[in-house]
Protein backbone atom coordinates (compact mmCIF):
# COMPACT_ATOMS: atom_id res chain seq x y z
CA UNK A 1 0.00 0.00 0.00
CA UNK A 2 1.33 3.40 -1.11
CA UNK A 3 2.22 6.02 1.56
CA UNK A 4 -0.83 7.65 3.07
CA UNK A 5 -0.25 11.58 2.51
CA UNK A 6 -3.77 12.75 2.52
CA UNK A 7 -3.23 14.57 6.30
CA UNK A 8 -0.83 17.44 4.56
CA UNK A 9 -2.59 20.64 3.36
CA UNK A 10 -0.96 22.99 0.73
CA UNK A 11 -1.42 26.67 0.09
CA UNK A 12 -1.10 27.13 -3.68
CA UNK A 13 -1.86 30.88 -3.63
CA UNK A 14 0.87 31.01 -1.08
CA UNK A 15 3.66 29.20 -3.43
CA UNK A 16 2.42 31.70 -6.77
CA UNK A 17 3.37 35.27 -4.25
CA UNK A 18 6.48 33.58 -3.44
CA UNK A 19 9.88 35.39 -5.26
CA UNK A 20 12.53 33.64 -6.72
CA UNK A 21 14.24 31.55 -3.84
CA UNK A 22 17.83 29.83 -4.82
CA UNK A 23 18.99 27.27 -2.91
CA UNK A 24 20.47 27.67 0.79
CA UNK A 25 17.97 30.86 0.98
CA UNK A 26 14.75 31.29 3.60
CA UNK A 27 11.65 32.56 3.17
CA UNK A 28 9.30 32.06 5.62
CA UNK A 29 6.41 30.22 3.16
CA UNK A 30 8.82 28.08 1.77
CA UNK A 31 7.57 25.43 3.98
CA UNK A 32 4.68 25.52 1.62
CA UNK A 33 6.77 24.04 -0.96
CA UNK A 34 8.48 21.73 1.33
CA UNK A 35 4.81 20.17 1.78
CA UNK A 36 3.77 20.09 -1.88
CA UNK A 37 7.13 18.10 -2.19
CA UNK A 38 6.05 16.00 0.37
CA UNK A 39 2.22 15.63 -0.29
CA UNK A 40 3.14 15.01 -4.10
CA UNK A 41 5.45 12.06 -3.54
CA UNK A 42 9.31 14.09 -4.57
CA UNK A 43 10.23 13.38 -0.51
CA UNK A 44 9.24 11.85 2.22
CA UNK A 45 6.63 13.34 5.02
CA UNK A 46 9.25 12.57 7.74
CA UNK A 47 12.03 13.53 6.02
CA UNK A 48 14.25 16.38 8.03
CA UNK A 49 14.04 19.61 6.72
CA UNK A 50 15.56 23.11 7.53
CA UNK A 51 12.46 24.96 8.28
CA UNK A 52 11.44 27.78 5.09
CA UNK A 53 14.44 27.02 3.81
CA UNK A 54 15.39 25.66 0.44
CA UNK A 55 18.21 22.81 1.75
CA UNK A 56 20.30 20.67 0.14
CA UNK A 57 16.83 17.47 0.61
CA UNK A 58 14.02 20.18 -0.91
CA UNK A 59 16.84 21.40 -3.29
CA UNK A 60 17.22 17.79 -4.45
CA UNK A 61 13.27 17.05 -4.29
CA UNK A 62 12.50 20.41 -6.55
CA UNK A 63 15.27 19.08 -9.08
CA UNK A 64 12.96 15.68 -9.05
CA UNK A 65 9.54 17.81 -9.82
CA UNK A 66 11.96 20.21 -12.16
CA UNK A 67 13.08 16.72 -14.12
CA UNK A 68 9.46 15.06 -14.41
CA UNK A 69 7.67 17.82 -15.92
CA UNK A 70 10.50 19.16 -18.42
CA UNK A 71 11.70 22.33 -16.61
CA UNK A 72 15.53 23.08 -16.36
CA UNK A 73 16.77 20.95 -13.53
CA UNK A 74 17.78 24.02 -11.17
CA UNK A 75 16.85 22.72 -7.62
CA UNK A 76 16.11 26.55 -7.05
CA UNK A 77 12.39 27.64 -6.75
CA UNK A 78 12.63 29.43 -10.38
CA UNK A 79 9.66 31.09 -11.88
CA UNK A 80 8.47 28.18 -14.49
CA UNK A 81 8.90 25.92 -11.37
CA UNK A 82 6.59 28.60 -9.23
CA UNK A 83 4.01 29.01 -11.93
CA UNK A 84 3.67 25.50 -12.52
CA UNK A 85 3.72 24.73 -8.89
CA UNK A 86 1.32 26.76 -8.32
CA UNK A 87 -1.07 25.35 -10.54
CA UNK A 88 -4.06 23.73 -9.70
CA UNK A 89 -4.10 20.37 -9.53
CA UNK A 90 -5.56 16.43 -8.40
CA UNK A 91 -4.98 15.56 -4.92
CA UNK A 92 -2.86 12.37 -5.51
CA UNK A 93 0.41 11.93 -5.45
CA UNK A 94 2.83 12.14 -8.66
CA UNK A 95 4.39 9.01 -9.93
CA UNK A 96 8.21 9.25 -9.43
CA UNK A 97 9.17 7.82 -12.39
CA UNK A 98 8.61 10.34 -15.09
CA UNK A 99 8.18 7.36 -17.66
CA UNK A 100 5.47 5.38 -15.46
CA UNK A 101 2.18 5.28 -16.67
CA UNK A 102 1.22 2.47 -14.39
CA UNK A 103 -0.34 1.94 -11.29
CA UNK A 104 0.16 -1.11 -8.72
CA UNK A 105 -2.89 -2.96 -9.72
CA UNK A 106 -6.05 -2.80 -11.89
CA UNK A 107 -9.45 -4.02 -11.32
CA UNK A 108 -10.16 -7.85 -11.58
CA UNK A 109 -13.51 -7.47 -13.59
CA UNK A 110 -14.15 -4.33 -16.11
CA UNK A 111 -18.26 -3.93 -15.69
CA UNK A 112 -17.68 -0.86 -12.93
CA UNK A 113 -20.76 0.58 -10.98
CA UNK A 114 -20.75 3.51 -9.66
CA UNK A 115 -23.30 5.97 -7.19
CA UNK A 116 -23.47 9.72 -6.91
CA UNK A 117 -24.00 11.16 -3.45
CA UNK A 118 -24.34 14.97 -3.09
CA UNK A 119 -23.44 17.00 -6.00
CA UNK A 120 -22.55 21.11 -6.98
CA UNK A 121 -24.67 23.86 -6.05
CA UNK A 122 -23.01 25.38 -9.28
CA UNK A 123 -25.04 23.90 -11.39
CA UNK A 124 -27.77 21.70 -11.56
CA UNK A 125 -28.07 18.12 -11.09
CA UNK A 126 -28.64 17.09 -14.90
CA UNK A 127 -25.74 18.93 -16.08
CA UNK A 128 -23.62 17.50 -13.22
CA UNK A 129 -24.66 13.82 -14.54
CA UNK A 130 -24.34 14.59 -17.79
CA UNK A 131 -20.69 15.82 -17.44
CA UNK A 132 -19.77 12.70 -15.38
CA UNK A 133 -21.80 10.28 -17.77
CA UNK A 134 -20.07 11.76 -20.78
CA UNK A 135 -16.10 11.11 -18.86
CA UNK A 136 -17.17 7.52 -18.34
CA UNK A 137 -18.49 6.76 -21.82
CA UNK A 138 -15.05 8.65 -22.87
CA UNK A 139 -13.03 5.73 -21.10
CA UNK A 140 -15.69 3.10 -22.23
CA UNK A 141 -14.74 3.70 -25.81
CA UNK A 142 -11.23 3.84 -24.83
CA UNK A 143 -10.98 -0.31 -26.08
CA UNK A 144 -9.89 -1.31 -22.94
CA UNK A 145 -13.38 -3.22 -22.58
CA UNK A 146 -14.80 -1.20 -19.81
CA UNK A 147 -18.66 -0.01 -19.07
CA UNK A 148 -19.78 1.67 -15.82
CA UNK A 149 -23.58 1.40 -14.95
CA UNK A 150 -24.88 3.52 -11.98
CA UNK A 151 -26.35 1.35 -8.81
CA UNK A 152 -27.71 2.95 -5.18
CA UNK A 153 -25.33 4.01 -2.54
CA UNK A 154 -26.71 1.05 -0.76
CA UNK A 155 -25.38 -1.28 -3.35
CA UNK A 156 -22.32 -1.68 -2.73
CA UNK A 157 -20.70 0.32 -5.73
CA UNK A 158 -17.24 0.00 -7.09
CA UNK A 159 -16.71 3.74 -6.82
CA UNK A 160 -19.07 6.90 -5.74
CA UNK A 161 -18.80 10.41 -6.87
CA UNK A 162 -20.12 13.41 -4.64
CA UNK A 163 -18.72 16.94 -3.68
CA UNK A 164 -17.42 17.88 -0.53
CA UNK A 165 -15.51 20.15 1.15
CA UNK A 166 -12.46 20.89 1.46
CA UNK A 167 -11.21 19.77 4.44
CA UNK A 168 -12.67 16.19 3.17
CA UNK A 169 -11.17 13.67 5.88
CA UNK A 170 -10.89 11.05 3.42
CA UNK A 171 -8.12 13.21 1.67
CA UNK A 172 -7.74 16.69 2.47
CA UNK A 173 -8.27 18.86 -0.56
CA UNK A 174 -7.44 22.41 1.12
CA UNK A 175 -5.48 24.81 -0.71
CA UNK A 176 -6.12 24.13 -4.59
CA UNK A 177 -6.74 20.84 -5.04
CA UNK A 178 -9.44 19.97 -7.44
CA UNK A 179 -10.54 16.91 -6.60
CA UNK A 180 -9.33 13.22 -5.82
CA UNK A 181 -9.75 9.80 -6.63
CA UNK A 182 -8.51 6.78 -5.37
CA UNK A 183 -6.56 3.43 -7.15
CA UNK A 184 -8.17 0.48 -7.19
CA UNK A 185 -8.67 -1.92 -4.42
CA UNK A 186 -4.83 -3.34 -3.34
CA UNK A 187 -2.86 -0.25 -4.12
CA UNK A 188 -5.60 2.42 -2.52
CA UNK A 189 -3.81 5.03 -1.23
CA UNK A 190 -6.97 6.71 0.12
CA UNK A 191 -9.39 3.92 1.66
CA UNK A 192 -8.66 0.10 2.00
CA UNK A 193 -11.62 -0.94 0.13
CA UNK A 194 -14.64 -0.03 -2.15
CA UNK A 195 -16.36 1.91 -2.71
CA UNK A 196 -13.45 3.91 -3.89
CA UNK A 197 -14.04 8.03 -3.52
CA UNK A 198 -14.32 10.44 -6.43
CA UNK A 199 -14.33 13.63 -4.22
CA UNK A 200 -14.77 17.37 -5.68
CA UNK A 201 -13.80 20.21 -3.79
CA UNK A 202 -17.06 22.14 -4.08
CA UNK A 203 -15.78 24.98 -1.31
CA UNK A 204 -12.37 26.34 -2.94
CA UNK A 205 -13.63 26.38 -6.42
CA UNK A 206 -16.86 27.12 -9.19
CA UNK A 207 -17.88 24.39 -10.84
CA UNK A 208 -19.09 24.81 -14.41
CA UNK A 209 -19.98 23.29 -17.64
CA UNK A 210 -17.41 23.87 -20.10
CA UNK A 211 -14.91 26.73 -20.46
CA UNK A 212 -15.55 29.87 -17.94
CA UNK A 213 -13.84 32.57 -16.64
CA UNK A 214 -12.97 31.23 -13.21
CA UNK A 215 -14.86 28.26 -13.43
CA UNK A 216 -13.49 24.32 -13.57
CA UNK A 217 -15.24 21.94 -15.98
CA UNK A 218 -16.78 19.17 -14.19
CA UNK A 219 -16.52 16.57 -17.14
CA UNK A 220 -12.35 17.59 -17.54
CA UNK A 221 -11.64 16.90 -13.74
CA UNK A 222 -13.92 13.75 -13.94
CA UNK A 223 -11.99 12.40 -17.01
CA UNK A 224 -8.94 12.92 -15.23
CA UNK A 225 -9.64 10.95 -11.79
CA UNK A 226 -12.00 8.46 -13.41
CA UNK A 227 -8.42 7.64 -14.93
CA UNK A 228 -6.81 7.08 -11.50
CA UNK A 229 -10.52 5.07 -10.61
CA UNK A 230 -9.04 2.52 -13.63
CA UNK A 231 -5.84 2.45 -12.20
CA UNK A 232 -3.70 4.82 -14.47
CA UNK A 233 -1.28 7.21 -12.43
CA UNK A 234 -0.23 10.91 -13.32
CA UNK A 235 2.03 11.44 -16.44
CA UNK A 236 4.35 14.03 -17.28
CA UNK A 237 3.19 14.53 -20.98
CA UNK A 238 1.30 18.01 -20.98
CA UNK A 239 -1.99 18.18 -22.93
CA UNK A 240 -2.91 14.59 -22.15
CA UNK A 241 -5.88 13.72 -19.47
CA UNK A 242 -3.50 12.06 -16.89
CA UNK A 243 -1.28 14.95 -16.52
CA UNK A 244 -2.56 16.21 -13.06
CA UNK A 245 -2.27 20.60 -13.53
CA UNK A 246 -5.77 21.83 -14.50
CA UNK A 247 -6.45 25.67 -15.24
CA UNK A 248 -9.85 27.35 -15.32
CA UNK A 249 -11.44 28.76 -18.09
CA UNK A 250 -10.71 25.08 -19.70
CA UNK A 251 -11.95 22.11 -20.85
CA UNK A 252 -9.87 18.63 -22.27
CA UNK A 253 -12.38 15.74 -23.00
CA UNK A 254 -10.96 13.62 -24.97
CA UNK A 255 -8.18 10.95 -24.20
CA UNK A 256 -5.04 11.66 -25.83
CA UNK A 257 -3.08 8.99 -27.70
CA UNK A 258 -0.69 9.04 -24.27
CA UNK A 259 -4.06 7.96 -22.21
CA UNK A 260 -4.86 5.45 -24.38
CA UNK A 261 -1.59 3.50 -24.26
CA UNK A 262 -1.47 3.61 -20.32
CA UNK A 263 -5.25 2.29 -20.26
CA UNK A 264 -4.93 -0.32 -23.01
CA UNK A 265 -1.90 -1.30 -21.64
CA UNK A 266 -3.35 -1.61 -17.68
CA UNK A 267 -6.25 -3.54 -19.53
CA UNK A 268 -5.46 -5.34 -22.76
CA UNK A 269 -7.48 -6.76 -25.53
CA UNK A 270 -9.31 -10.06 -24.56
CA UNK A 271 -8.17 -12.80 -26.97
CA UNK A 272 -11.20 -14.06 -28.89
CA UNK A 273 -12.30 -17.67 -30.17
CA UNK A 274 -15.19 -16.70 -32.31
CA UNK A 275 -16.96 -13.84 -33.57
CA UNK A 276 -20.65 -12.22 -35.48
CA UNK A 277 -21.26 -9.58 -37.56
CA UNK A 278 -24.73 -7.78 -37.99
CA UNK A 279 -25.91 -4.53 -39.35
CA UNK A 280 -28.08 -2.19 -37.38
CA UNK A 281 -30.94 -0.44 -38.25
CA UNK A 282 -29.13 2.75 -38.68
CA UNK A 283 -26.79 1.24 -40.89
CA UNK A 284 -23.54 0.91 -38.84
CA UNK A 285 -21.99 -2.76 -38.51
CA UNK A 286 -21.50 -4.62 -34.91
CA UNK A 287 -19.56 -7.28 -34.32
CA UNK A 288 -20.27 -9.63 -31.61
CA UNK A 289 -17.11 -11.34 -29.72
CA UNK A 290 -16.70 -14.40 -27.58
CA UNK A 291 -13.48 -14.02 -25.34
CA UNK A 292 -11.12 -17.28 -25.76
CA UNK A 293 -10.82 -18.21 -22.25
CA UNK A 294 -13.23 -16.78 -20.61
CA UNK A 295 -16.41 -17.47 -23.15
CA UNK A 296 -17.12 -13.84 -22.12
CA UNK A 297 -18.82 -12.11 -24.91
CA UNK A 298 -18.08 -8.26 -26.24
CA UNK A 299 -19.56 -5.88 -28.87
CA UNK A 300 -17.33 -3.52 -30.93
CA UNK A 301 -19.81 -1.22 -33.23
CA UNK A 302 -18.56 1.50 -35.94
CA UNK A 303 -19.26 4.95 -35.23
CA UNK A 304 -21.38 5.99 -37.48
CA UNK A 305 -23.02 3.80 -41.16
CA UNK A 306 -20.11 2.96 -43.33
CA UNK A 307 -17.33 4.54 -41.31
CA UNK A 308 -14.09 3.06 -41.02
CA UNK A 309 -13.82 4.08 -37.35
CA UNK A 310 -14.90 2.30 -34.43
CA UNK A 311 -15.96 2.78 -30.79
CA UNK A 312 -14.08 0.76 -28.39
CA UNK A 313 -14.65 -2.55 -27.08
CA UNK A 314 -17.48 -3.22 -24.62
CA UNK A 315 -18.55 -6.32 -22.78
CA UNK A 316 -22.14 -7.75 -22.81
CA UNK A 317 -21.84 -9.64 -19.74
CA UNK A 318 -22.90 -14.20 -20.16
CA UNK A 319 -20.82 -16.27 -21.04
CA UNK A 320 -21.34 -18.72 -24.00
CA UNK A 321 -19.74 -20.98 -26.70
CA UNK A 322 -21.23 -20.04 -29.49
CA UNK A 323 -22.96 -16.67 -31.05
CA UNK A 324 -25.83 -15.91 -33.65
CA UNK A 325 -27.71 -12.58 -34.51
CA UNK A 326 -30.19 -11.49 -36.45
CA UNK A 327 -32.57 -8.19 -36.66
CA UNK A 328 -36.12 -8.15 -35.33
CA UNK A 329 -38.94 -6.49 -37.63
CA UNK A 330 -38.53 -3.37 -35.60
CA UNK A 331 -35.07 -2.97 -36.19
CA UNK A 332 -33.93 -4.27 -33.12
CA UNK A 333 -30.82 -6.45 -33.28
CA UNK A 334 -31.33 -10.21 -30.90
CA UNK A 335 -28.44 -11.79 -29.76
CA UNK A 336 -28.20 -15.84 -29.23
CA UNK A 337 -25.82 -18.08 -27.49
CA UNK A 338 -25.35 -21.60 -26.34
CA UNK A 339 -24.70 -21.27 -22.39
CA UNK A 340 -22.18 -23.23 -20.50
CA UNK A 341 -24.96 -24.95 -19.70
CA UNK A 342 -25.76 -25.93 -23.45
CA UNK A 343 -29.24 -23.90 -23.31
CA UNK A 344 -30.04 -21.44 -25.54
CA UNK A 345 -30.08 -17.65 -24.56
CA UNK A 346 -30.53 -14.33 -25.61
CA UNK A 347 -30.36 -10.83 -24.95
CA UNK A 348 -31.61 -7.90 -27.08
CA UNK A 349 -31.32 -4.20 -27.53
CA UNK A 350 -34.22 -1.62 -25.98
CA UNK A 351 -34.52 0.29 -29.01
CA UNK A 352 -33.41 -0.25 -32.87
CA UNK A 353 -29.08 0.73 -32.84
CA UNK A 354 -28.48 1.41 -29.14
CA UNK A 355 -28.61 -0.18 -26.43
CA UNK A 356 -28.64 -1.15 -22.91
CA UNK A 357 -29.25 -4.44 -23.88
CA UNK A 358 -31.80 -6.38 -22.13
CA UNK A 359 -29.18 -8.70 -20.12
CA UNK A 360 -29.33 -12.61 -21.12
CA UNK A 361 -32.56 -14.75 -20.23
CA UNK A 362 -32.85 -18.83 -21.14
CA UNK A 363 -35.02 -21.15 -23.28
CA UNK A 364 -33.62 -24.18 -21.85
CA UNK A 365 -33.05 -27.09 -24.02
CA UNK A 366 -29.46 -28.71 -24.52
CA UNK A 367 -28.07 -27.70 -28.06
CA UNK A 368 -24.90 -28.18 -29.72
CA UNK A 369 -25.15 -25.35 -32.97
CA UNK A 370 -27.61 -22.36 -33.52
CA UNK A 371 -28.57 -20.70 -36.69
CA UNK A 372 -30.83 -17.86 -35.92
CA UNK A 373 -32.73 -16.91 -39.22
CA UNK A 374 -36.31 -14.05 -40.07
CA UNK A 375 -39.11 -15.57 -41.31
CA UNK A 376 -41.08 -14.08 -44.18
CA UNK A 377 -43.54 -12.39 -41.70
CA UNK A 378 -40.82 -10.77 -39.17
CA UNK A 379 -40.97 -13.39 -36.64
CA UNK A 380 -37.48 -14.63 -35.39
CA UNK A 381 -36.55 -18.17 -34.95
CA UNK A 382 -34.00 -19.89 -34.06
CA UNK A 383 -32.78 -23.61 -35.29
CA UNK A 384 -30.49 -25.95 -33.22
CA UNK A 385 -29.31 -29.22 -33.17
CA UNK A 386 -30.04 -30.75 -29.78
CA UNK A 387 -27.88 -33.50 -27.50
CA UNK A 388 -29.77 -36.49 -30.11
CA UNK A 389 -28.33 -34.80 -33.19
CA UNK A 390 -32.13 -33.64 -34.85
CA UNK A 391 -32.65 -30.34 -35.54
CA UNK A 392 -34.88 -28.59 -33.26
CA UNK A 393 -36.45 -24.55 -33.73
CA UNK A 394 -38.19 -22.32 -31.50
CA UNK A 395 -39.84 -18.95 -32.70
CA UNK A 396 -41.53 -15.63 -32.00
CA UNK A 397 -45.21 -15.88 -31.87
CA UNK A 398 -45.38 -12.32 -32.92
CA UNK A 399 -42.84 -10.40 -34.52
CA UNK A 400 -40.20 -8.32 -32.60
CA UNK A 401 -41.77 -10.15 -29.64
CA UNK A 402 -42.20 -12.98 -26.59
CA UNK A 403 -43.80 -15.32 -26.04
CA UNK A 404 -41.67 -18.18 -27.66
CA UNK A 405 -42.76 -20.65 -28.88
CA UNK A 406 -42.08 -24.54 -27.56
CA UNK A 407 -39.10 -26.20 -28.78
CA UNK A 408 -40.09 -28.16 -31.98
CA UNK A 409 -38.48 -31.22 -33.59
CA UNK A 410 -37.60 -31.31 -37.16
CA UNK A 411 -35.80 -34.89 -36.83
CA UNK A 412 -33.13 -35.91 -39.06
CA UNK A 413 -29.49 -36.38 -37.68
CA UNK A 414 -27.19 -33.19 -38.16
CA UNK A 415 -23.89 -32.21 -37.64
CA UNK A 416 -24.12 -28.46 -39.37
CA UNK A 417 -27.06 -26.37 -40.26
CA UNK A 418 -27.45 -22.91 -42.42
CA UNK A 419 -30.60 -21.61 -42.97
CA UNK A 420 -31.47 -19.57 -45.98
CA UNK A 421 -34.35 -17.74 -47.47
CA UNK A 422 -35.67 -18.86 -50.65
CA UNK A 423 -36.90 -16.00 -53.10
CA UNK A 424 -40.53 -16.27 -52.02
CA UNK A 425 -40.03 -16.50 -48.76
CA UNK A 426 -40.26 -19.77 -47.55
CA UNK A 427 -37.02 -20.66 -45.31
CA UNK A 428 -34.86 -23.43 -46.10
CA UNK A 429 -33.11 -25.34 -43.83
CA UNK A 430 -29.63 -27.12 -45.14
CA UNK A 431 -27.41 -29.67 -43.21
CA UNK A 432 -24.47 -31.83 -43.18
CA UNK A 433 -25.86 -35.24 -41.88
CA UNK A 434 -24.28 -37.91 -40.16
CA UNK A 435 -23.47 -39.36 -43.90
CA UNK A 436 -21.31 -35.84 -44.76
CA UNK A 437 -23.44 -35.49 -47.49
CA UNK A 438 -25.80 -32.36 -47.58
CA UNK A 439 -30.05 -32.44 -47.10
CA UNK A 440 -32.19 -29.92 -47.28
CA UNK A 441 -35.99 -28.94 -45.43
CA UNK A 442 -38.11 -25.93 -46.59
CA UNK A 443 -41.27 -24.80 -45.17
CA UNK A 444 -44.37 -25.27 -47.53
CA UNK A 445 -45.33 -21.62 -47.04
CA UNK A 446 -44.19 -18.62 -46.21
CA UNK A 447 -43.47 -18.34 -41.90
CA UNK A 448 -45.61 -21.33 -41.95
CA UNK A 449 -45.17 -25.48 -41.46
CA UNK A 450 -45.32 -27.95 -41.85
CA UNK A 451 -41.66 -29.08 -43.21
CA UNK A 452 -41.13 -30.95 -46.36
CA UNK A 453 -38.98 -33.22 -44.14
CA UNK A 454 -35.65 -33.83 -45.27
CA UNK A 455 -34.66 -34.72 -48.65
CA UNK A 456 -30.64 -35.36 -49.82
CA UNK A 457 -28.37 -33.24 -52.25
CA UNK A 458 -25.72 -35.53 -52.08
CA UNK A 459 -21.96 -34.30 -51.97
CA UNK A 460 -19.51 -34.95 -49.36
CA UNK A 461 -18.89 -31.78 -47.44
CA UNK A 462 -17.87 -30.77 -43.93
CA UNK A 463 -18.79 -26.94 -44.32
CA UNK A 464 -21.39 -25.13 -45.75
CA UNK A 465 -22.49 -21.61 -46.92
CA UNK A 466 -25.84 -20.79 -48.37
CA UNK A 467 -26.15 -17.60 -50.45
CA UNK A 468 -28.78 -16.07 -52.47
CA UNK A 469 -28.20 -14.79 -56.52
CA UNK A 470 -29.42 -11.66 -57.92
CA UNK A 471 -31.89 -13.57 -59.53
CA UNK A 472 -32.87 -15.23 -56.55
CA UNK A 473 -31.88 -18.71 -57.23
CA UNK A 474 -29.93 -20.20 -53.73
CA UNK A 475 -26.42 -21.49 -54.38
CA UNK A 476 -24.81 -23.71 -51.50
CA UNK A 477 -21.13 -23.15 -51.04
CA UNK A 478 -19.57 -26.44 -49.77
CA UNK A 479 -15.69 -27.50 -48.50
CA UNK A 480 -15.08 -31.28 -49.68
CA UNK A 481 -13.08 -33.45 -48.45
CA UNK A 482 -10.34 -32.71 -50.73
CA UNK A 483 -10.39 -29.07 -49.20
CA UNK A 484 -11.70 -27.74 -52.45
CA UNK A 485 -14.45 -25.55 -52.72
CA UNK A 486 -17.65 -26.89 -54.32
CA UNK A 487 -20.98 -25.58 -55.04
CA UNK A 488 -24.94 -26.92 -55.96
CA UNK A 489 -27.63 -24.51 -57.17
CA UNK A 490 -31.58 -24.18 -57.59
CA UNK A 491 -31.99 -23.91 -61.54
CA UNK A 492 -34.94 -21.94 -60.73
CA UNK A 493 -35.75 -19.14 -58.07
CA UNK A 494 -37.12 -21.14 -54.73
CA UNK A 495 -36.89 -24.42 -56.64
CA UNK A 496 -35.58 -26.90 -57.99
CA UNK A 497 -34.36 -29.52 -59.45
CA UNK A 498 -30.86 -28.75 -58.31
CA UNK A 499 -27.47 -28.54 -60.18
CA UNK A 500 -24.77 -30.82 -59.94
CA UNK A 501 -22.07 -30.44 -57.95
CA UNK A 502 -19.64 -28.08 -59.29
CA UNK A 503 -16.18 -27.50 -58.24
CA UNK A 504 -14.41 -24.03 -57.86
CA UNK A 505 -10.64 -25.44 -56.66
CA UNK A 506 -8.66 -23.34 -54.52
CA UNK A 507 -7.69 -25.15 -50.67
CA UNK A 508 -9.47 -23.37 -48.13
CA UNK A 509 -10.45 -24.26 -44.49
CA UNK A 510 -13.56 -22.19 -43.77
CA UNK A 511 -15.47 -20.04 -46.01
CA UNK A 512 -17.65 -16.80 -45.82
CA UNK A 513 -19.47 -15.18 -48.55
CA UNK A 514 -22.12 -12.05 -49.59
CA UNK A 515 -23.97 -10.81 -52.61
CA UNK A 516 -21.74 -7.68 -53.87
CA UNK A 517 -23.80 -4.54 -54.74
CA UNK A 518 -23.31 -5.17 -58.52
CA UNK A 519 -25.12 -8.37 -57.97
CA UNK A 520 -21.99 -10.89 -58.30
CA UNK A 521 -21.84 -13.14 -55.43
CA UNK A 522 -17.91 -13.25 -53.82
CA UNK A 523 -16.99 -16.27 -51.79
CA UNK A 524 -14.10 -15.61 -49.51
CA UNK A 525 -11.95 -18.47 -47.59
CA UNK A 526 -9.04 -19.40 -45.53
CA UNK A 527 -6.26 -21.13 -47.25
CA UNK A 528 -3.61 -23.43 -46.26
CA UNK A 529 -1.21 -20.46 -45.73
CA UNK A 530 -4.02 -18.87 -43.28
CA UNK A 531 -4.46 -16.27 -45.73
CA UNK A 532 -7.61 -14.98 -47.25
CA UNK A 533 -8.51 -15.87 -50.30
CA UNK A 534 -11.32 -14.74 -52.92
CA UNK A 535 -12.94 -15.49 -55.41
CA UNK A 536 -16.51 -13.71 -57.28
CA UNK A 537 -18.78 -14.66 -60.50
CA UNK A 538 -18.02 -12.64 -63.74
CA UNK A 539 -21.72 -11.33 -63.74
CA UNK A 540 -24.37 -11.66 -61.97
CA UNK A 541 -26.10 -15.10 -61.23
CA UNK A 542 -23.31 -16.92 -63.76
CA UNK A 543 -21.35 -20.13 -63.42
CA UNK A 544 -18.45 -18.19 -64.01
CA UNK A 545 -15.86 -17.50 -61.55
CA UNK A 546 -13.32 -15.09 -61.75
CA UNK A 547 -10.61 -17.85 -59.85
CA UNK A 548 -9.32 -17.25 -56.55
CA UNK A 549 -6.84 -14.53 -55.61
CA UNK A 550 -4.98 -13.35 -52.43
CA UNK A 551 -6.09 -10.94 -49.53
CA UNK A 552 -3.24 -11.62 -47.77
CA UNK A 553 -3.26 -11.43 -43.88
CA UNK A 554 -3.49 -14.54 -41.27
CA UNK A 555 -7.30 -15.20 -40.10
CA UNK A 556 -9.19 -17.71 -39.05
CA UNK A 557 -13.25 -17.75 -38.09
CA UNK A 558 -13.85 -15.70 -41.24
CA UNK A 559 -17.03 -13.43 -41.75
CA UNK A 560 -18.51 -11.02 -44.27
CA UNK A 561 -21.24 -8.64 -44.43
CA UNK A 562 -21.88 -5.83 -46.83
CA UNK A 563 -22.05 -2.06 -45.15
CA UNK A 564 -25.18 0.22 -45.90
CA UNK A 565 -22.98 2.10 -48.83
CA UNK A 566 -22.58 -1.43 -50.49
CA UNK A 567 -18.95 -2.17 -49.67
CA UNK A 568 -18.17 -5.70 -48.44
CA UNK A 569 -16.04 -5.77 -44.89
CA UNK A 570 -14.66 -9.26 -43.97
CA UNK A 571 -13.90 -9.71 -40.24
CA UNK A 572 -11.35 -12.39 -38.94
CA UNK A 573 -9.72 -13.42 -35.92
CA UNK A 574 -5.78 -12.95 -36.49
CA UNK A 575 -2.44 -14.70 -34.93
CA UNK A 576 -2.90 -12.16 -32.45
CA UNK A 577 -6.20 -14.23 -31.43
CA UNK A 578 -7.77 -10.56 -31.86
CA UNK A 579 -10.18 -8.81 -34.40
CA UNK A 580 -9.36 -7.78 -37.63
CA UNK A 581 -11.17 -6.20 -40.90
CA UNK A 582 -10.59 -5.64 -44.28
CA UNK A 583 -13.21 -3.62 -46.29
CA UNK A 584 -13.59 -2.91 -49.90
CA UNK A 585 -12.90 0.74 -50.47
CA UNK A 586 -15.87 1.52 -53.10
CA UNK A 587 -18.91 -0.86 -53.63
CA UNK A 588 -18.37 -3.97 -55.89
CA UNK A 589 -14.91 -2.46 -56.47
CA UNK A 590 -11.72 -4.69 -56.00
CA UNK A 591 -9.46 -2.97 -54.72
CA UNK A 592 -9.66 -3.34 -50.24
CA UNK A 593 -8.18 -1.44 -48.07
CA UNK A 594 -6.34 -4.06 -46.40
CA UNK A 595 -5.60 -6.00 -43.36
CA UNK A 596 -6.23 -4.22 -39.94
CA UNK A 597 -6.39 -4.55 -36.20
CA UNK A 598 -10.22 -3.65 -34.65
CA UNK A 599 -9.74 -5.10 -31.27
Amino acid sequence: MAENRELIAVDLAKIAALPEVAQGEQHQDVIEVQNYLRRFGYMRQDAPLVADSVDDRTSRALNRFQQRYGLAPTGELDAPTRELMSTHRCGLADIEDPLAFSALCKWNHRNLTFAVGPLSADVSNAQARGALTAAMTSWAAAGAGLTFTEVGLNQSPDFIVDWRQANDPDHSMVGGVLAHADFPPGCSVVVPNPPLPLHYDDQEHTWVIGAVLGGFDIETVALHEIGHLLGLGHTNVSGSVMYPFVNSNFTLRALRADDLAGIRSLYPAQPLRAQEPAINADGRLEVFMIGLDSRDVFDIRQSAPNAASWNGVVPMGGQVKQLSAVRNADGRLELFGIGMDDALWHSWQAAPSIGPWSGWHTFGGGVKQISASCNADGRVEVFAIGMDNALWSIWQTVPSAGPWSEWNSLGGGVKRIAPALNSDGRLELFAIGMDNSLWHNWQSAPSAGPWSGWHHLGGSVKEILPLRNADGRLEIFAIGFDDALWVIGQTAPSAGPWTGWVSLGGNVKQIAGALDSDGRLEVFGTGSDNAVWSNRQSTPGAGTWSGWSSMGGVIKQLSAIRNADGRLELFGIGSNALLWHNRQTSPAAGTWSGWSQLS
